[in-house]
């Protein structure tokens, strides 16, 4: 994802932005790989969060490390990058690494693959990095769309709940994802 103020002239001039997210999954894996946090604002927040899978380690990098040396930043991830741009090891992930863990976008990816049933819950433990949430989505209604071309799709109501690290719910989110 990509969010920019630049084609806005008055939002630019005044409160200019930057946002990327980027997330890496592989099915296979059944869990994130890594994800990229960039924001600049007054100031730049750039971090990247890894998957170290030989040692189950979530491990955080950023433009000034904490322990220099301790831990390589990824080969693979290198052109996520700007040119002589350089991360280093900032500190491992607070909440460690667990099976089936996803980021928000490669959560996503795997709810496209999930069998859709009215009435049906799936649970995700979800990272931004930072931060651990768990999800429950649930498959609310099924839906049938037409297409421009007059064929039909299904398409299904789910609905999204978060909690942050065994605190309070979040506001729930709705999305419908259609035909397979």
């Amino acid at each position: 994802m990509h969010v920019t103020s630049k084609p806005y002239d008055f939002v630019e001039e005044h409160f200019p932005f930057r946002v990327r997210y980027r997330s890496l999954y592989a099915p296979g894996r059944k869990h994130m790989l890594a994800v990229e946090k960039y924001e600049k604002t007054s100031r730049i927040k750039h971090e990247i969060s890894w998957v170290d899978v030989e040692q189950h380690q979530l491990l955080r990098f950023r433009h000034k490390g904490k322990s220099v040396g301790q831990r390589l930043f990824p080969v693979s991830l290198q052109n996520w990058l700007e040119p002589g741009e350089r991360f280093e090891f900032h500190k491992y992930s607070r909440h460690g690494f667990r099976k089936g863990l996803q980021d928000w976008l490669s959560m996503l990816q795997v709810v496209r693959t999930l069998s859709m049933e009215t009435g049906r819950v799936y649970r995700f433990p979800v990272t931004d990095g930072k931060h651990l949430y768990h999800y429950t989505v649930k498959v609310q209604k099924q839906h049938s769309i037409e297409m421009m071309d007059g064929s039909r799709r299904k398409a299904w109501k789910l609905r999204f709940d978060a909690v942050e690290g065994g605190a309070g719910a979040g506001a729930p989110s709705v999305v419908c994802l259609a035909g397979r």
